[in-house]
């Protein structure tokens, strides 16, 4: 799955990274806002002929998070990026644009808790990329600071890294990428008007006429925005908003490539030194590093903040204490043989990723075949019923055992066919409509047994 939201993040960055040929043509004929206008005009209408499907009712956060969406990512963000650049040098706003990733990874950490922590790699990465970027958008130039239109990019930038993170709230809600990007033009274009009131818009529709116009144009509409916006939304769905953004370092290296291909520009070895460090940086930002750079973080951190380090000790090397803490599973024992088994596999499964600590590391047997670690202590499995689990269910909800690691498997999660149709029917159902097939467990020991009672092993 992740290969694939790489392969869309990396699609998109090639197409986007080449759009810029489109629009300088284009300009000669329209204005900034028109050509903004019309290609999200036409991507909508594509993604409307594509997939001509209705986007369910929607509650009103949800319907808010796609105004803001609209907003930043397909309005704003454009705007400002062309404002400054007839404040400022092309060169600056590349620049500073390229910070995106940057600020997403800040407002990632600090909104979006189910997003990889930041660690060394990623510094070093950013570090390494900007750079490059840098070699490649001065290219040998004078570099000419420029407040007010430096200013504007830093905004556009950060106006990008806020639609990042809402893109990433809006693929919680289980929706069709098509019908949430479609929804996200609309409430972009409309933010749109009142900006092209206050510019020489034209609506003399016989500029399309011309071949070339129309094919740039059809580029940027169908290509850039209806296609890429979809690709885009679909990797950060899949694999975050900081791991998507990282890809946006590619387009200071696209855009030397494509000038070299179709404009025939000169390529200098300043421009194939930035190009180089820019690919690097993104790959050190992507690459996980493993044992050896979760070792440097322990290290840096025992040595400046002790404090923190004990912390992240606790946090990753943390093992169950078997003397005074327990993990149990309860599974009514009139399922069937099947449904048992999946039932037991599905919680485990999901205790594996909520506790993390309490699977040992992988091991080698004597011939040298690698085994994945496995739980480090037995989880009994004890016979109930549906009214049981039920009772302890519903216990569970106390102030007093709101320290227990519980997960439950119900009848309504049991005959979904996807994560989406589970989500929708979650969010319709009340706690008394649920009847649940099973329930693990974990945390202190007496609280437990409290619990469980003398409840007999499922045989």
């Amino acid at each position: 799955m992740k290969k694939q939201g790489h392969l869309a993040a990396l699609f998109t960055i090639l197409i986007w990274g080449t759009t810029f040929i489109s629009t300088k043509i284009l300009l000669a004929d329209f204005e900034p806002i028109e050509i903004l206008f019309f290609r999200f005009v036409m991507g909508y209408i594509a993604l409307l002929t594509v997939y001509p499907h209705r986007l369910k009712k929607l509650s009103r956060q949800q319907e808010i998070t796609f105004v803001a969406a609209g907003f930043c990512g397909v309005c704003l963000y454009y705007l400002l990026e062309n404002i400054a650049l007839t404040y400022t040098m092309a060169s600056n706003v590349g620049v500073i644009i390229s910070v995106a990733p940057f600020i997403t990874a800040i407002l990632a950490h600090l909104f979006i808790k189910a997003e990889e922590k930041l660690q060394l790699n990623f510094f070093i990465g950013f570090i390494v990329a900007i750079a490059g970027i840098i070699l490649i958008s001065f290219n040998g130039s004078q570099l000419k600071l420029n407040p007010v239109g430096d200013i504007l990019a830093f905004a556009a930038a950060f106006t990008w890294a806020c639609y990042s993170i809402l893109t990433k709230k809006i693929g919680s809600f289980g929706l069709s990428v098509i019908l949430t990007t479609r929804r996200t033009f609309f409430y972009g274009i409309l933010f749109m008007i009142p900006a092209l009131s206050l510019s020489d818009f034209q609506s003399d529709m016989s500029r399309f006429t011309d071949i070339t116009n129309l094919l740039n144009i059809l580029y940027l509409g169908i290509g850039a925005s209806a296609l890429c916006f979809v690709t885009w939304n679909y990797a950060v769905k899949i694999l975050g908003a900081v791991k998507t953004s990282i890809y946006i370092y590619m387009v200071p290296v696209i855009t030397v490539i494509t000038s070299v291909l179709i404009l025939r520009e000169t390529v200098t070895w300043i421009s194939i030194t930035g190009t180089a460090l820019s690919v690097a940086g993104l790959f050190l930002s992507e690459y996980n590093g493993g044992k050896k750079t979760e070792k440097l973080f322990v290290y840096c951190r025992e040595y400046q903040f002790r404090k923190i380090y004990l912390y992240y000790y606790q946090r990753r090397f943390y093992k169950m204490d078997l003397q005074n803490e327990k993990c149990v599973m309860i599974i009514d024992e009139n399922l069937s043989l099947g449904i048992i088994a999946n039932t037991a596999a599905i919680m485990g499964i999901t205790l594996g990723k909520k506790m993390p600590e309490i699977v040992g590391t992988d091991i080698c047997d004597r011939t040298g075949n690698r085994h994945l670690g496995i739980i480090e202590f037995p989880i009994p499995i004890l016979k109930g019923n549906a009214d049981i689990i039920k009772a302890i269910r519903e216990k569970l909800y106390e102030q007093d055992f709101s320290d227990l690691t519980v997960v439950d498997f119900s009848d309504l999660a049991q005959g979904c066919k996807t994560y989406a149709e589970f989500i929708e029917k979650m969010k319709r159902a009340a706690e008394t409509d649920l009847n649940y097939l099973g329930i693990a467990i974990c945390g202190a020991k007496k609280k437990v047994n409290k619990l469980i009672g003398s409840m007999a092993l499922l045989r």
